[in-house]
């Protein structure tokens, strides 16, 4: 029943989703506003953004939030094999029932 409930709970997938976008967009954020106020060569300025704490704690988010992306698919998977073996189940009791 747990699977079910869990596939049948679309905030969660929305919720995950949308954690996964808005940290991952605001990694891309801190780059952007870190390089333009970084003075230098291009090559300079991407080195001393990369480097920035700011950037650095952003794409850690970005990475636990695609982690809970990645667990919350494996979750859903997980819940439509254990169907899928419910499925099985029912349709070989019905046989079993036609043999007899």
């Amino acid at each position: 029943m747990a699977a079910l409930n869990y596939l049948g709970d679309a905030e969660i997938a929305a919720h995950v989703r949308y954690n996964a976008t808005t940290t991952a967009n605001r990694a891309k954020l801190t780059y952007s506003r870190l390089y333009l106020a970084c003075k230098g060569t291009i090559d300079e300025r991407k080195a001393q953004a990369i480097c920035a704490p700011d950037y650095i704690e952003d794409l850690e988010r970005a990475a636990q939030s695609e982690r809970e992306l990645e667990r919350h698919e494996a979750n859903v998977l997980n819940s439509k094999m254990v169907i899928e073996i419910w499925r099985t189940e029912s349709a070989n009791v019905r046989q079993m029932e036609r043999v007899r």
